[in-house]
């Protein structure tokens, strides 16, 4: 059997540099791949990295946004704005601040030879930028830490991940204004979709946010979270998820610490000291999604 053809879709907002290690990162795994940028930066800003093969969409209605809401889900807008250009038969999607290992596009490719399942893969902390770095990489991406589990895996972010595009266009109103993770890998899972950990198509990350920049990116998150699972109208279920916000960010730290302790427990000593920081973090989630389930706006 043939391996399906790729469109990789660069979800790009955090700054030249990091798409450009991004880009370097996919050269010499993209032949034959269609490779789409959907960025916030000017043509002009990207001349430098303008070659045949990759192909820009600007989305200058993205570059000066007032809204504080708006600016922390362009990157979900972005990922849509790509996957409506993507020829493909299977759209791999990545983020600038990501770099892709060596083996990464024929993995997924040959994860997709299975044509009901949501692929992903690893994601490793570059890890520079000392204690606040390890803790704003487990506040996003604990659950992708490697190595990933066979069987069991509940969760993968889209930040590494690859899907049939017939099983994408099947539920495009889901994700027609927004690729959101959690909501599109929901409506793919009642369409009988499962979860595949792709162990070789690891990426490595190097986030660019400021403290100030993670807590208000956190918050926005959870709030859409809590939107999203809280309901639109009051019951029992919904009081109880709004009480059990309380809890969110120390149950989040006690999971993030088991999974330390389980795939990389050489890395307890440094999540015990970067376990303050990751709270305060964690607590501007959990702030976001009690706002989320208490002030629901039905958001779509």
């Amino acid at each position: 059997m043939s391996l399906p053809k790729v469109s990789i879709i660069i979800a790009s907002f955090s700054s030249i540099s990091h798409l450009t290690k991004c880009l370097k990162s996919l050269q010499p795994i993209a032949n034959n791949t269609e490779v789409i940028v959907s960025t916030i930066f000017s043509d002009t800003e990207v001349k430098e990295l303008q070659e045949p093969k990759v192909r820009f969409i600007y989305n200058d209605e993205e570059r000066y946004l007032d809204s504080i809401a708006l600016q922390e889900t362009l990157v979900f807008r972005l990922r849509t704005k790509g996957i409506k250009e993507a020829k493909g038969e299977v759209i791999a999607l990545i983020e600038d601040h990501c770099e892709a290992t060596h083996n990464w596009t024929k993995t997924m490719q040959e994860a997709l030879k299975n044509k009901n399942c949501i692929a992903g893969g690893p994601v490793m902390n570059n890890a520079t930028g000392g204690l606040y770095s390890w803790a704003l990489y487990w506040s996003e991406y604990a659950a992708m830490m490697p190595p990933l589990p066979i069987n069991g895996l509940s969760y993968l972010s889209a930040v590494n991940s690859a899907y049939h595009k017939d099983a994408l266009n099947g539920c495009k109103s889901v994700w027609k204004n927004g690729f959101y993770d959690n909501e599109v890998h929901d409506s793919l899972i009642e369409h009988g979709a499962t979860y595949l950990p792709v162990k070789e198509a690891s990426v490595v990350t190097d986030l660019p946010f400021t403290f100030k920049r993670a807590l208000v990116h956190l918050y926005t998150g959870g709030k859409r979270y809590g939107n999203y699972r809280g309901g639109s109208n009051w019951s029992i279920k919904r009081i109880l998820r709004l009480f059990a916000t309380f809890l969110v960010p120390s149950v989040l730290l006690f999971r993030v610490y088991k999974l330390v302790r389980k795939r990389q427990p050489n890395l307890t000593f440094t999540l015990i000291k970067s376990s303050p920081i990751l709270y305060l973090l964690l607590c501007s989630w959990g702030l976001g999604e009690f706002t989320g389930v208490l002030l629901n706006h039905n958001e779509k």
